[in-house]
């Protein structure tokens, strides 16, 4: 049945008599006589009200166009533009900072270009992110419906539209920097939705483990730096001495004895370090013996069953068989010298006293793994949660024909594990930032300061059926086949399509960077690891 007529309307699809005093009725009497001028009344009093409105019409029209083109010559308009969808844009990311170099708008044409968008990353001071943003795109053009994308505030879409409809999308030049502290990504903070922790907490414990790798490197260098400063003093006091000969020769007898006992005390102490290095390297290589024979047992079961259990077991009887005697004989050696409270032999002594060294470098060796382990693993922890009660937002509709994505580089830090290779000084703060990096030395690698290598997309296109719903997708009111998908929708499949290209394009790459980085504990301790 067709929806009733309203005021205005002078036909419908399905006519129906009306009463004498109905609206249509009424309007088309009095538009008739005053066509005929059979009701003069009419035509004065609306030519007098017409007059004055269009006068009004069109000094208003004058006044808004020559204020337009004044302020667009001076560019205030193309500045409050800039201004106002810098601050949109700043609204849907959870007050972050975002910045635009120019914008051109072609109302007539409807297409947009944005030149130098850049995302910056959110409370950085707090979170101490090395990049200043987030994220930077040279170049992005689209042509769409302005009236379908402007929402009129208390009222909503201009004419009634229900889908934005965007017809074409071109982004070029755009570089991505992610970084990770514990479980938070630089981009996690973009939503507001998310549970987010304190970032002074989650700072002080991702330095207390950052730092952990560089006690061990600042222990031994300890010594050396002990002794250069003992001689930068004993330099100073003799020029200080002047030309009495006597107390000169008695300070530096007295120096050089007691240099020579800290030469002595030095010597000593990289002996025993030495000697612990060896034992520590021997328990590593039982250690890593009998997990890897163990590791690739276990690989043969899960992949080639029962057959290829046996055969691999027999191609690793002999290394699992060496590894258990080296074991069992450096615990016996241990349990013995606990046991037996008899003279040994000097040769039984020394072997007695390697053996024990080894068994307990051996558990150290365990540990430190196992504790490594966990460390450079906490990229396996559970992003953030949502937060819970949160109003319902309004779900936009969106329609894209198609959408072309040219030259993508995306940058990785700590996304894995956390690199301790960084200088770090007194403050706790390291000192390799990219600014730091790129003002130093420009042979020094971007990996070394924790930087991976980018991930490279040269090209990579979008179809408007890649944006269609599903053909089986009803709508729930009409029962009609679903126009156009949700926004957060058509990002999930850019999102999918982007680490599909990046895998297929870039896998040595992927490797490097990413897999890579969970084995980067081999590279950076000297001992073997798990």
């Amino acid at each position: 049945m067709a929806p009733t007529p309203k005021q205005f309307v002078f036909w419908s699809t399905n006519p129906k008599l009306r009463p004498l005093l109905s609206h249509s009725l009424l309007w088309s009497t009095i538009l008739l006589l005053s066509a005929t001028n059979s009701f003069p009344i009419a035509p004065s009093t609306f030519q007098y009200i017409l007059s004055s409105l269009s006068l009004f019409l069109l000094r208003t029209t004058f006044l808004l166009t020559a204020t337009l083109s004044f302020f667009h010559q001076s560019g205030a308009l193309r500045r409050y533009a800039i201004q106002f969808a810098e601050g949109e844009l700043s609204k849907i990311m959870n007050g972050t900072l975002v910045t635009l170099s120019d914008l051109n708008i072609d109302l007539w044409r409807g297409r947009i270009i944005v030149q130098d968008l850049v995302i910056h990353n959110k409370d950085r001071e707090v979170w101490e992110w090395e990049s200043p943003c987030l994220a930077r795109v040279g170049r992005i053009e689209c042509t769409l419906n302005f009236a379908s994308v402007i929402d009129i505030p208390y009222y909503g879409p201009v004419c009634n539209h229900v889908f934005k409809d965007i017809y074409t999308g071109l982004v070029e030049d755009v570089q991505v920097f992610v970084e990770k502290r514990r479980n938070v990504f630089n981009f996690h903070l973009l939503d507001d939705s998310l549970d987010i922790p304190d970032g002074g907490v989650v700072m002080e414990e991702y330095y207390r483990r950052r730092n952990k790798g560089l006690v061990i490197s600042s222990s031994e260098n300890g010594v050396n730096n002990r002794e250069q400063q003992q001689q930068h003093h004993a330099v100073q006091d003799q020029g200080s001495l002047g030309d009495e000969s006597d107390s000169l020769l008695t300070l530096s007898q007295s120096m050089s004895l007691n240099a020579d006992d800290d030469r002595l005390d030095a010597s000593i102490a990289r002996e025993a370090g030495s000697q612990s290095s060896e034992k520590m390297d021997e328990a590593a290589v039982i250690v890593e013996k009998l997990v890897g024979a163990v590791s690739n047992l276990g690989r043969a079961a899960t992949d080639g069953g029962s057959k290829a259990l046996h055969s691999a077991i027999k191609n690793q009887k002999e290394n699992l068989v060496k590894s258990m005697k080296m074991l069992h004989s450096s615990t016996t050696a241990y349990s013995a010298a606990a046991t037996d409270n008899e003279p040994v032999a000097k040769p039984k002594k020394d072997k007695v006293a390697e053996s024990v060294s080894v068994i307990r470098q051996l558990g150290k060796v365990v540990e430190q793994n196992v504790t490594d382990i966990k460390d450079q693993m906490s990229f396996l922890q559970k992003p953030p949660k949502r937060k819970e009660g949160l109003p319902k937002k309004k779900v936009d509709i969106v329609r894209i024909g198609s959408l072309l994505l040219r030259e993508m580089r995306i940058f990785t830090k700590d996304v894995l594990v956390q690199k301790s290779n960084a200088v770090v000084p007194n403050d706790g703060v390291p000192s390799n930032t990219p600014a730091d990096t790129a003002n130093g030395d420009a042979s020094i690698p971007l990996n070394q300061t924790g930087w991976s290598r980018p991930i490279v997309i040269w090209e990579l296109a979008f179809a408007g059926a890649e944006f269609s719903p599903h053909v089986s997708a009803r709508d729930t009111t009409t029962g009609l086949p679903v126009v156009g998908i949700p926004v957060d929708r058509a990002l999930d499949i850019i999102l999918k399509r982007l680490m599909t290209e990046a895998a297929k394009s870039n896998t040595g790459r992927l490797l490097e960077t990413a897999f890579g980085d969970v084995f980067s504990l081999m590279s950076v301790k000297s001992t073997p690891k798990l």
